[in-house]
């Protein structure tokens, strides 16, 4: 501590220091030189700098034209995009449902067919064909010897063997 000068005041409220600084009149203040040195401007520079410059200008419109038109491409796509998805979706959607129908169809033609190919029923029919059961009287079997041959005509009438 020997290096802080021992003041009566409080250093911590040192209030010139917060106080904002007067500004120096301009004719107290000294003069500064410009040490900026202007150099002469070509008139050919400075038309290559100006058609730098509309160039960047351009080419920041274009650049900023093709990415807008690039956004509202990919917007429009995927717009499309999802349309087609949507019909396909409901061309499946009615497929199913079609399928589901003829589904249900075949199972009632199964059904259908099962009700008229019962026994009953198609005993019921032989009954009013005039048709009755076979009696074991009326069943003769004919014994035949293994080395028998028959012959058959085909359709253009020759004979062709057929062994049984």
């Amino acid at each position: 501590m020997n290096n802080l000068k021992y003041t009566r005041d409080s250093m911590a409220y040192d209030f010139p220091l917060f106080q904002p600084k007067e500004r120096e009149t301009p004719a107290a203040a000294p003069r500064r030189k410009e040490n900026v040195v202007k150099m002469p401007v070509r008139q050919g520079a400075m038309k290559e700098q100006r058609k730098k410059a509309t160039a960047k200008g351009m080419a920041g419109k274009l650049s900023a034209f093709l990415m807008a038109v690039l956004v509202l491409a990919m917007l429009c796509g995927s717009l499309y995009l999802r349309v087609e998805i949507t019909e396909i979706t409901d061309r499946i959607d009615k497929a199913e449902a079609v399928l589901e129908e003829q589904k249900s169809e075949e199972v009632r033609l199964l059904m259908e067919m099962e009700r008229k190919v019962s026994y009953k029923n198609i005993e019921e029919a032989a009954q009013q064909l005039g048709m009755q059961k076979k009696e074991r009287s009326q069943v003769n079997y004919i014994r035949t010897n293994p080395d028998s041959k028959g012959e058959s005509a085909g359709q253009s009438g020759e004979l062709w063997a057929q062994n049984d």
